[in-house]
């Protein structure tokens, strides 16, 4: 392949021609000491780290631009420019002029937002990222969101985004009003940094998490993993007007069954109501399988997000 360079600055490369960026310079470097963290940026996946060192090491030292601000705050790359970092400190003995190359251009004005927004287009940030990124930032309802979802151990992000918005029982893609009435996808506006919860989701999710921490205390359900067909099995069951969790307790002390971790909505649901309605008359009779079923002419699984949460237990993906 041939490339020309005219005298207008443009070159031209493989029958088309290219203008030069006049916005942007790309820079290089051998200094990895000048770049700073970006205050509040996510914080560094170590696993991330590792795996991009391993590829480095398999191959030459390929062309990727490290994005930065003014005050050389990494904008975009922190985990390329940390795996440059940890092959140098880990081959101390290498010449500097033999570094590998770090390529970067310097975008002025550029801070946290940009950075957020860059993520979110590349999905590169989890939704646990945003909630830290926020969190730390000193927004108070991601304050709030991290603290109750660190609170049980058997939370995890979906969840607790379905509880904390009031849709816990939504087995589809959940969507909430802004301000402007516009319906959006409620993981959409909590990326953007507009999740809201209210005081009543909150009660009853605390209400959910400690009905749901005393179950798995008493050991009345068998799963090693709590399951999110469950917790939402459950609220649906809390739900119901007749519902009396002190009775539901009795029951469960008296009967020496568990609630068996399966797949299927309707299957936890059908354990709960058999358990729940043993020996009740039919006025106090509860009733969840119908609901789950109405709840779910469309909807065949229930939406999963793929989210890493260190020192958690995961939470099964689960078919309704």
């Amino acid at each position: 392949m041939s490339t020309k360079k005219a005298s207008n600055g443009k070159v031209s490369v493989g029958g088309y021609e290219h203008t030069p960026s006049s916005q942007f310079t790309i820079f290089e470097t051998r200094n990895y000491e000048m770049f700073q963290p970006l205050p509040h940026n996510r914080k560094v996946n170590k696993r991330n780290v590792n795996a991009l060192k391993k590829s480095m090491g398999r191959r030459k030292n390929l062309f990727n631009v490290i994005i930065v601000n003014e005050n050389m705050e990494v904008i975009d790359g922190q985990h390329r420019l940390d795996s440059h970092k940890e092959i140098h400190n880990a081959n101390s003995g290498i010449p500097y002029d033999e570094r590998q190359l770090v390529y970067y251009v310097i975008c002025e004005g550029y801070g946290l937002s940009e950075c957020r927004v860059l993520n979110q287009a590349g999905k590169n940030w989890s939704g646990l990222d945003f909630m830290d990124s926020f969190a730390d930032s000193g927004l108070k309802s991601y304050q709030e969101f991290r603290e109750f979802l660190n609170k049980y151990e058997f939370l995890d992000y979906w969840i607790t985004l379905r509880i904390l918005s009031g849709k816990v029982n939504t087995t589809t893609r959940a969507k909430s009003k802004t301000k402007s009435n516009q319906s959006l996808d409620i993981n959409e506006l909590f990326r953007e940094g507009r999740f809201e919860t209210t005081q009543e989701y909150k009660d009853y999710g605390e209400l959910l998490a400690q009905r749901v921490q005393d179950i798995i205390d008493n050991k009345w359900y068998d799963g090693e993993e709590v399951s999110r067909t469950f917790i939402v099995a459950f609220s649906r069951m809390m739900d119901q007007k007749n519902f009396d969790f002190e009775v539901f307790k009795s029951k469960m002390s008296r009967s020496n069954r568990q609630i068996h971790d399966v797949q299927k909505m309707n299957t936890i649901a059908e354990q709960i109501e058999s358990i729940y309605n043993e020996g009740e008359p039919a006025s106090s009779c509860i009733k969840i399988v119908a609901n789950v079923k109405s709840k779910n002419k469309s909807a065949q699984s229930i939406t999963t997000l793929n989210v890493t949460k260190p020192k958690k237990k995961k939470v099964k993906k689960t078919t309704v």
